[in-house]
């Protein structure tokens, strides 16, 4: 119905057989008791045929029932006295719904008829009056993309998985023409290709192969229950497909614009090998035969390798079962100390393959040749509770410690690390004494341990940190309440010397005191000013002016900072001379927002000669 109807309705409704039982003519206008998107809503529904039933019931109420197309239905009880609508619906609305307005737009369309149609049979008479009288033929839709049209339809090799298995993502070429942009999101097809109007970016290869990917089960649609396993198509009969989706040039192996898979003739045979990491753990694996690590996916009857480095898949020589490839990828890695006992009880072989025993290297003790405590520098949040809607949340500098022995990181309650030397397994030997040093230094510096916060309660990532500057909380090693001027002392009077020191120090992008590139500098000034001289000396005005990279700033947050910061306690007020060498010693940091924090290095003084 076009808008007409509904200001034919809106304006002046009747009450129908309702009325008439009421023995009363009202005067209805339903955009007095609905919005104007519940009319064409409900418009929508009395235009489609969705109202079953329509039945005026003694008291002058209606009846109604209305379908939602999906199989399920609302029943409606509508009250009409005094000109009031009082529409009750079982939908989760509720009340003065569309559904409400659908019933009284068929109630009334109802009577106006003759002769009368039922609301199944009205609403199809409805449907075939909309249909063309000629057939419109499809849309062409050739293989190339529209200029307008920048989406594009990707298939993705989902990653870390033992069967091939694909999903559906969307992506768009960028502005230049030469790519994906790195937006690429999932994309429901299925969904997608049940409406009326497929996107333009679907082309008909895109409907072959999805059609040929939910029925080999390549892509798991979670819609249907798929086909009978007899009828399933086998391994080899999916490897011209998986060829299919590389010539698209939109198969990836994660969403990612620079993921692009092509297809590779090289058929390697895989076998069984043991890889030995930089600290002398093994873990299993498969190799080509020139010892080239491969990652597979299996098939059932073939299998598939993968090189994500260079972009290429291709059909392994021989098939590997499902199961042995869930046995390699769920291997545990092996410690030096366990692999002459597993190499005892190893089988021969694995699924058909040759299971090859882990190789026993010697083993030898020494002490590092290099060690550096590494501290990585952040911020995370933590609550002041353990009830989420009456706490409240704060961010807090935090440190993280760890200790490198030749290359290898280790943290407390890790084992000594190892290093692999011409084939030997060497243990570094940890100075505990050394590490124990580096902790007390971040904990007189006014670092409290995470674990041992009592007041404020630390976020998951906050307890994968080590310590935390925290006002609240209290030093156990210093026995003393924490400021807020231990974050900053720590940032600008100590890690300098950490560095010095020779450790490496890691910023992170949340780490809250950054130094600025600005200097901020006081200016006193004294000025000579008019009138009589008391007790034989001059007036005169003393101004002070703050500057931060040649700008003039507001004085008041530089003297708050000086106040906050400054900790000595003088004998007497100091003179410039003093107050310099204190700030050229000891500078006063100003926070500047994201500009970081500037250092207040000195004070300068003219002065006007104030004595007559």
């Amino acid at each position: 119905m076009e808008n007409r109807y509904l200001e034919e309705y809106a304006g002046d409704l009747w009450a129908g057989s309702a009325g008439r039982a009421l023995g009363c003519c009202m005067d209805l206008r339903l955009r007095d008791y609905f919005d104007v998107g519940t009319l064409q809503r409900g418009e929508d529904y009395a235009h489609r045929g969705l109202v079953a039933t329509v039945e005026p019931l003694p008291d002058g109420s209606i009846r109604g029932r209305v379908l939602n197309g999906r199989g399920e239905s609302y029943q409606q009880r509508i009250t009409l006295s005094n000109s009031f609508v009082d529409g009750i619906c079982s939908c989760p609305v509720g009340h003065n719904c569309k559904h409400v307005v659908a019933v009284l737009m068929t109630s009334a369309e109802r009577d106006s008829s003759s002769p009368q149609l039922a609301a199944p049979v009205r609403g199809w008479l409805t449907r075939v009056k909309q249909q063309p009288t000629a057939l419109v033929p499809p849309e062409a839709r050739p293989e190339d993309y529209p200029d307008k049209v920048k989406e594009r339809l990707l298939y993705v090799l989902i990653p870390n998985e033992t069967k091939v298995r694909i999903d559906i993502y969307k992506g768009r070429i960028n502005a230049a023409g030469t790519g994906l942009n790195k937006a690429i999101r999932r994309y429901d097809a299925l969904h997608a290709l049940r409406s009326n109007a497929v996107a333009k970016f679907i082309r008909p290869t895109d409907l072959e192969l999805l059609s040929a990917l939910a029925q080999t089960q390549l892509w798991e649609t979670h819609y249907s229950y798929g086909l009978p396993g007899m009828f399933k198509p086998k391994g080899q009969d999916a490897l011209p497909l998986i060829r299919r989706l590389c010539d698209t040039g939109r198969f990836l192996h994660d969403n990612s614009p620079d993921a692009e898979l092509s297809w590779s003739e090289a058929c390697p045979k895989a076998r069984l090998a043991w890889r030995m990491a930089a600290d002398g753990s093994q873990s299993l694996g498969f190799e080509d035969a020139d010892g080239i690590q491969l990652e597979l996916r299996a098939l059932d009857g073939a299998a598939l390798w993968v090189n994500t480095a260079h972009g290429q898949i291709g059909a392994l020589a021989q098939p590997v079962q499902i199961e042995a490839l869930q046995l390699v990828q769920s291997a545990p890695q092996v410690a030096p100390d366990e692999a002459a006992a597993l190499a005892a009880e190893m089988p021969a072989t694995l699924a058909g393959l040759a299971l090859p025993p882990p190789h026993v290297a010697r083993q030898r003790r020494r002490a590092a040749h290099k060690r550096i405590a590494r501290l990585t520098l952040g911020a995370e949040s933590a609550r002041d509770g353990y009830r989420r809607w009456d706490s409240v949340s704060v961010t807090l500098p935090t440190l993280t410690l760890r200790f490198v022995y030749d290359g290898q990181e280790v943290w407390e309650g890790d084992a000594d690390p190892r290093v692999v030397e011409n084939n030997e397994v060497v243990t570094l030997t940890r100075d505990h004494q050394w590490e124990a040093a580096c902790v007390i230094r971040l904990m007189d510096a006014g670092a409290i341990p995470v674990d041992e916060m009592d007041y404020l309660l630390p976020s998951a990532r906050m307890l994968q940190c080590d310590f935390v500057f925290a006002e609240e909380e209290m030093g156990a090693n210093s026995m003393r309440l924490p400021s807020s001027r231990d974050g900053l002392e720590f940032a600008f009077r100590t890690l300098p010397g950490l560095r010095t020191e020779g450790w490496e120090i890691i910023e992170t992008s949340k780490w809250p005191f950054r130094l600025s590139d600005e200097a901020a500098a006081l200016t006193v000034a004294t000025q000579a000013e008019a009138g009589d001289a008391f007790h034989g000396n001059d007036w005169f005005s003393l101004g002070f002016q703050a500057e931060i990279g040649g700008k003039p700033v507001d004085v008041a947050p530089l003297i708050a900072a000086f106040l906050e910061q400054v900790r000595d306690e003088w004998d007497a007020v100091p003179d410039v001379d003093v107050l310099s060498q204190h700030l050229s010693d000891k500078p006063v940091y100003l926070n500047r927002g994201k500009a970081g924090y500037a250092p207040w290095t000195s004070v300068r003084w003219h002065p006007y000669s104030i004595w007559c």
